[in-house]
This record gives structure tokens, C-alpha cells and sequence, in this order.
């Protein structure tokens, strides 16, 4: 018996879904052409105040079938967009102008390496596929100008050399397992409910709940906190409906950034 494990990082002030959304799938999904634009990254500010001197800010466009969407992140310089663990971190697009016709829109930032990554997901309206839900992938690198502190050091602020460009999504139905060699893959959940009852003079109580939907099987699970340490809160998720599986999740309260972590038994290796 083994454990698959698979974990997911995502801002929390960025997490959003919409219901009723679906495409058209035709008998061979097609990809998705995407221009992104209007890209710029952001240093902390030393004589800001709070986060405003810690957190690094990317900001962009993306556009697809005349659908506009804007997308914002920030993380803490030094993490370079991915988590301690190497993970990368994920953020949610608001659609600016458009019928949204995906279930989530989103972008992480390899900041190291200067790649842009972006993933959205939905469901099919008809065909043989209708009611699955799919997830199309895309990464880039991008060509970015940048002005610094000093010769050589640190970036204040970047933009894209050319205004826009443009890159494909490449689709695949979700899996709904995380066991196989060709797992794991690409994953998607949606976050909602979010709720905290802290108050004043309890900031070491667990207080957090909220629901996740898993894109890919269509489970669904109630999460709480069960302990915090350090401003780190930790708890578990119960089945609420769909494979059972094993769910946790961790959350930083600082940065404000949600972690789940997925395991799943497969067969009797």
C-alpha cells in the first residue's frame, strides 16, 4: 500500500470559481490561444509599512476569446514565487470584461527563472465529454527589462520588452486519481467559505473553516484548523461527498497563503 501525495499553494485572497461555466469540447479537446499583456513586477518597498516592505508584486493580462481577465499576486522577494517546499505559488484572475466561460483562471510566477505559468479549467456543455472537467496548462519565458537598485543588484521594478505576447493551454481531462505512472498531473480545487473567528486577545485559538471542491472527481470536503503555531495553522478536511481520500491543509497567516495536501491509497504496493 502507498500514499500518493500531491500539494496545491494558493493565495487565499485570490481564490474564486464560477458556477455554470462550461465550453464547448469537441471529440479532440483543442488548445487555447492567450495573449498576455501589460506585465510588471514590483519590488518591496523599503520604507513601506508591513507587507508593502516584504512582498514582491506581479501584475498582468490575459485575454482569450474576447474574454479579459486581470491577475494580481504578491509573495515575499525572497521566496521568488515558489514556497518553501519548491512549490509554486498560485493566484486566481478576475474577469475584467467577457462572459466567463471557465470554472478558474490562474497564474504562478517562476520569478528565478523568468518563466510565467498560467492553468485554467471548466467544464464541457456537450459532446461525449459533457460534464467533465478539464484543465489546459501553459508556461513561458518571458523577456523582461528591468531597472535596479544599482549596476547588477537587486530588480525595483521590470516590465516585458514587447507589449504582449502570446502562448497556448494545452488541454487534458482532469484525472480523478492520483495513483498511475502518468500521475501526478495537473490539479485543480476550488476554495470557498472562508471563515475566521478569531478576535481580540485570541490569536493562537485554530479558528479557520472553509469547503474545497475538487475539479477533477467533484468531491467535496469541510476543513477546519486543529492547531497553530507560529502564526502556521493546520488542520484536516472531512468528506462531505465523492471519493473519501486523505486531505490536510496548512495556512500562513501572515502571508496568507493555503496549502492542501492530497494522499490517496494506491492498490497494495
Amino acid at each position: 500500500m502507498r500514499i500518493a501525495p500531491l500539494s496545491l499553494l494558493t493565495a487565499l485572497s485570490a481564490l474564486a470559481g464560477v458556477a455554470n461555466a462550461a465550453r464547448p469540447c469537441p471529440d479532440t479537446l483543442a488548445p487555447f490561444q492567450w495573449t498576455v499583456s501589460e506585465w510588471t513586477y514590483d519590488a518591496p518597498d523599503p520604507t513601506g509599512r508591513g507587507r508593502a516592505a516584504i512582498d514582491s508584486t506581479v501584475g498582468l493580462y490575459l485575454v482569450v476569446g474576447g474574454v479579459d481577465f486581470s491577475c494580481y499576486g504578491t509573495w515575499p522577494e525572497t521566496w521568488e514565487g515558489r514556497a518553501d517546499d519548491g512549490s509554486l505559488i498560485w493566484f486566481s484572475c478576475v474577469v475584467n470584461r467577457g462572459r466567463m466561460v471557465d470554472t478558474t483562471v490562474s497564474f504562478a510566477m517562476d520569478w528565478k527563472a523568468e518563466k510565467l505559468y498560467t492553468t485554467h479549467t471548466y467544464v464541457c456543455e456537450n459532446g461525449a465529454r459533457q460534464g467533465s472537467s478539464v484543465i489546459a496548462t501553459a508556461s513561458v519565458d518571458l523577456d523582461i527589462d528591468c531597472q535596479r537598485s544599482t549596476p547588477g543588484g537587486r530588480p525595483t521594478r521590470c516590465i516585458m520588452r514587447d507589449r504582449q505576447l502570446t502562448l497556448t493551454t494545452r488541454p487534458e481531462v482532469a484525472s480523478s486519481t492520483l495513483c498511475g505512472a502518468n500521475h501526478p498531473g495537473p490539479a485543480s480545487w476550488e476554495v470557498s467559505g472562508y471563515i475566521s473567528a478569531l478576535g481580540p486577545g485570541n490569536q493562537a485559538a485554530p479558528a479557520e473553516k472553509f469547503r474545497v471542491h475538487s475539479l477533477a472527481d467533484g468531491s467535496k470536503f469541510e476543513c477546519s484548523a486543529t492547531s497553530v503555531e507560529d502564526s502556521i495553522v493546520r488542520g484536516s478536511c472531512a468528506s462531505v461527498s465523492g471519493p473519501a481520500g486523505n486531505l490536510s491543509f496548512s495556512f500562513d497567516r501572515d502571508v496568507r497563503l493555503i496549502s492542501l495536501m492530497q494522499g490517496q491509497t494506491c492498490g497494495d504496493k
